[in-house]
């Protein structure tokens, strides 16, 4: 009989899936299976009577304690442990992990320990690429102690609930409970707590933002390599929408909860207490004995298990295949992996894996079969989902619209998308292999080069940065580098990741705007803006190193003649060629600038007093001798005044020589033009620099004694032929009551900065009159502004300080600017109408037209009207050119969702032209000439309103 339970016993351990190895109180090997001499190599004589140590180089420390006297005498030390992770060497010296569950059995020769052995190499190999993949996974995934702190928040767990891995981690998981909701997070910690793995969990959770979300979470308990129970993962899924399709289709409902006992057995040599299901089959099926692993892996109680056969628990995908493999088991005489589904007692299926072997008696009969048979639902769930992530993966990075590469920690690429391709000119197969540093820049290799060492290193997380690289054809491309480094589960480097998204259309259009941010856009030549900061940098200069340079202002004779006879168009010519003729008689160490209209200044850095006169001279020679226009039938010739003033005063600002240079070239005007003049101080002998420093004395004295004041003239809203918007215009009152217009004095405040203070004066009597209870509630009013007060920061806060305390409505006030002036500062402009948009205010570009590249200038200002020039409105009637050009702006502007006005209407014909065309808006003397504000306010107040123009 003892012979009969022997036999059985190694026929069981012979039939084990893993290598069996049985040791002695000395450590020393008694009994190997087969499967330890595949495993290791070895032949079974070989092993009988070696120490254990030779298969498992650390058992000592778990085995050879049994050596100790009265070790296995003590019932406390008869089960040893299970799942432990340690190395084995095999015949020839290599290494491989393996997973050994330990367990002591009595025999007649005393207790044996017993050891059972599994090769883990690819679930190493699995663990190590799961995480890898992780960083990468779709669901949000993050991990807990059994106290409920979070200890890992991955990027997918930041894009669902809006917190960064910096928050999340070491945070309580109930942050994320809504408030007012079921706590269920203790109930799943305890659940984890007792060893269950918990799948589709559906409940809700709170994002950073406020939002409410529903999750579907799995959760499952994590162990440490002995298996202790240390926290859990969670997998989260966003079922918002989901959930509310389901809402909307039926009423909501709960979906119960299945849980997947997950338990790992130790092994016994005992039948029942196998960590694994084993089942002993007759040759038809029928069970003959189950252990209690398998009754829990089927969900069937053992009674159950006696009554059922083997055919009872298959899914119908695998019972048509199982006569063929019983025949070919016993057949062949030989054990036979087998891997199928079965249907659990709940209904679900459970992916299973197991060794059946045939089974035979002392005469070498089959008697029947005996299996080991294992839930591995989990592991292939875990490999669909590798496979899933990594297909998806792989799907984004070859479809990716941007470039894509996986670099190794050298900064080579090892794969490359097509886009990566075409954006560099390559097939992906040239560019796989290739470094970095190869197709980088060189003005940009220094820091690529330091940014892969450090992510190589684990010094940064990522990498951005704009900088160039080289397309196959040579030429650089500007690109948007974003390069991530990609960890495993312990943080080490494995590779990384680099996205380019080309950005050399940005980059030109920048440094476009860059350039016109500082340059005059009809000549090329710097602008006031760009003028300024030179100016600056010259002053500063002169105040660090001693008197030096000079500046010379130049101003075209008579210009305002030819754009009155001539036109804007010849006006523009003349102001380019006179832009080309300094350009060409200057250094090129000298700076040109336009500072508006026909007003031109150069700066020389170097010059002597004997030098700036005689660059000063030549130039007023070379605009006479080189520039003319054609007036009439024949050309004229075209003259200048220049005015010179020296950075001969370190405590002078570049403001104040600017201004000193402005009088001597009003000194050479007065001369009799065609010169220059320099700046000597003021004196008796210069009357007209002295009248100009007058006028400055007379504004100051205008805003000290509120000697200003505005008139307005209406303007006809063509599509109701009613008035209820007038443009404010600017007049100064002398001591006896005469009227001066603004052309004699906005120069002069211009050149002093007083222009600022006119501008607040204006704009704070436009709020004021908006508020008078006499204007009806449908007036918008129209102030003008200087080029110079655009950008001026004081201004908008005084704007917004003054609507604050005021009943007026911002929307009523309309401001206006040149065209010249906005373009002269496209950015500036930008942001000043950007703000005055924000207060609630209009804007409009007055005079339009009248510059140079106007429909340009369209998609880069921000506007709400455009008034076109009063050039081509005058003559429209008999021009077909202006008709044409009213007819295009009109289209543009209406295109735009804009509204036009047209200036200068002075007759009925040309108001019903304007109106046929589209045109919103009307002024002119036809419709109205300025008058004191105070007769507007006076004729609203009787309750009357202007007559209806009929057009």
């Amino acid at each position: 009989m003892a012979d009969r339970v022997e036999a059985k016993f190694e026929s069981l351990l012979e039939a084990a899936p893993d290598a069996m190895v049985g040791v002695d109180q000395a450590g020393m090997i008694r009994f190997v299976n087969r499967q330890t001499e595949a495993l290791f190599g070895y032949d079974r004589a070989e092993l009988i009577g070696v120490p254990i140590e030779t298969l498992v180089p650390e058992a000592s420390r778990h085995v050879h304690p049994a050596r100790r006297e009265g070790y296995f005498a003590d019932p406390r030390t008869r089960s040893m442990g299970a799942g432990l992770d340690l190395s084995g060497r095999r015949r020839d010296g290599t290494q491989f992990p393996v997973d050994i569950s330990l367990s002591t059995i009595d025999t007649e020769d005393g207790l044996l320990v017993t050891a059972a052995v599994r090769d883990i190499t690819e679930r190493k190999k699995l663990e190590a690429k799961f995480e890898s993949l992780l960083e990468a996974a779709p669901d949000a995934i993050l991990s807990k102690t059994l106290e409920g702190i979070i200890t890992a928040w991955n990027p997918a767990a930041e894009r669902l609930y809006g917190y960064s891995a910096a928050e999340a981690v070491g945070a309580p998981i109930s942050f994320l409970l809504p408030p007012g909701r079921v706590d269920d997070i203790a109930e799943l910690l305890a659940r984890v707590g007792r060893g269950e793995r918990i799948e589709h969990h559906e409940t809700t959770r709170i994002c950073k933002d406020g939002r409410i979300v529903d999750v579907s979470l799995s959760v499952a308990p994590i162990r440490d390599s002995r298996g202790v129970l240390i926290g859990a993962s969670t997998i989260a899924r966003d079922i918002t929408d989901r959930k509310r399709a389901e809402e909307s289709a039926r009423a909501a409902a709960e979906r119960s909860e299945h849980a997947l006992r997950m338990a790992e057995e130790r092994f016994h040599a005992a039948f029942d207490d196998a960590p694994v299901g084993v089942v002993i089959t007759d040759l038809t099926g029928k069970w003959l004995q189950v252990n209690t692993a398998f009754a829990r892996l089927t969900g069937y109680s053992m009674a159950q298990l006696r009554q059922m056969t083997a055919v009872d628990l298959l899914s119908p995908d695998d019972m048509a295949g199982r006569s063929a493999y019983k025949a070919e088991v016993f057949n062949a005489r030989e054990s036979r992996d087998i891997s199928n589904t079965i249907r659990h007692s709940d209904g679900h299926l459970v992916w299973v894996h197991g060794v059946t072997a045939p089974m035979y008696d002392e005469a070498g009969t089959q008697v029947g079969f005996i299996s080991h048979i294992e839930d591995v639902t989990a592991r292939r769930q875990m490999e669909e989902d590798l496979l899933s992530a990594e297909r998806r993966y792989r799907s984004a990075f070859e479809s990716a619209p941007v470039g894509m590469a996986q670099l190794d920690l050298d900064g080579r690429l090892v794969e490359v998308n097509e886009a990566l391709g075409d954006l560099l000119g390559y097939t992906a197969s040239r560019l796989r292999g290739r470094t970095t540093i190869e197709l980088t820049h060189p003005d940009d290799v220094e820091r690529t080069v330091d940014a892969i060492a450090q992510l190589a290193a684990g010094e940064l997380t990522s990498f951005h940065a704009e900088q160039r690289y080289r397309h196959a054809d040579g030429h650089p491309i500007w690109v948007a580098l974003s390069i991530a480094a990609v960890t495993d589960s312990r943080a080490q480097v494995q590779h990384l990741l680099a996205h380019c998204l080309d950005i050399t259309d940005r980059k030109r259009f920048e440094a476009e705007l860059a350039h016109l941010a500082d340059h005059d856009p009809l000549t090329g030549l710097l602008n006031r803006r760009g003028f300024e900061a030179e100016l600056d940098r010259q002053a500063a200069d002169v105040t660090r190193y001693g008197p030096s340079g000079a500046l010379i202002m130049l101003d075209l004779d008579r210009f305002k003649e030819v754009n009155d006879t001539l036109g804007h168009l010849t006006g523009d010519e003349l102001i380019v060629s006179i832009g080309e003729v300094l350009k060409r008689t200057v250094r090129a160490t000298d700076i040109v600038a336009r500072l508006g209209g026909d007003e031109f200044a150069i700066i020389l850095p170097h010059a002597l007093r004997a030098d700036a006169q005689a660059v000063a001279d030549k130039l007023v020679r070379a605009v006479r001798n080189q520039v003319t226009v054609l007036g009439g039938d024949h050309r004229r010739a075209v003259t200048a005044s220049a005015g010179v003033a020296m950075f001969d005063d370190p405590g002078l600002s570049g403001e104040g020589v600017l201004l000193n240079a402005d009088l001597a070239m009003y000194d050479a005007k007065s001369a009799g033009r065609n010169g220059y003049a320099f700046y000597n101080g003021v004196s008796p002998k210069h009357p007209p620099t002295k009248a100009r420093l007058d006028w400055v004395e007379r504004i100051n004295v205008a805003l000290e004694q509120d000697l200003f004041e505005l008139h307005a003239q209406p303007v006809l809203d063509l599509r109701t032929g009613r008035v209820s918007r007038y443009e404010l215009l600017l007049r100064m009152l002398d001591d006896d009551g005469a009227i001066t217009g603004p052309d004699a004095f906005l120069h002069t405040a211009e050149r002093t900065g007083l222009i600022g203070r006119i501008d607040r004066w204006v704009t704070g009597q436009a709020i004021d009159l908006l508020a008078h209870p006499d204007l009806p509630p449908d007036t918008v009013l129209e102030v003008n502004i200087s080029g110079l007060s655009v950008g001026d920061a004081d201004l908008l806060t005084f704007l917004e300080e003054r609507f604050t305390e005021s009943s007026a409505d911002p929307s009523r006030l309309v401001f206006e600017i040149t065209e010249t002036a906005a373009v002269g500062n496209v950015q500036a402009a930008r942001t000043f109408a950007k703000r005055l948009t924000d207060i609630g205010c209009q804007f409009a570009l007055d005079d339009f037209g009248s510059g140079f590249g106007s429909f340009y200038y369209l998609k880069h200002l921000l506007f709400d009207y455009i008034k076109i020039d009063g050039e081509f409105i005058a003559n429209c009637i008999t021009s077909q050119t202006d008709q044409l050009v009213i007819q295009a702006l009109v289209t543009i502007a209406h295109g735009m969702n804009k509204q036009t006005v047209a200036e200068f209407v002075g007759d009925e014909e040309t108001l019903r032209f304007v109106a046929s065309q589209g045109i919103d808006f009307a002024q002119g003397y036809h419709i109205g000439k300025p008058d004191v504000i105070d007769e507007l306010i006076r004729g609203h107040g009787r309750g009357s309103s202007p007559d209806p123009v009929h057009t």
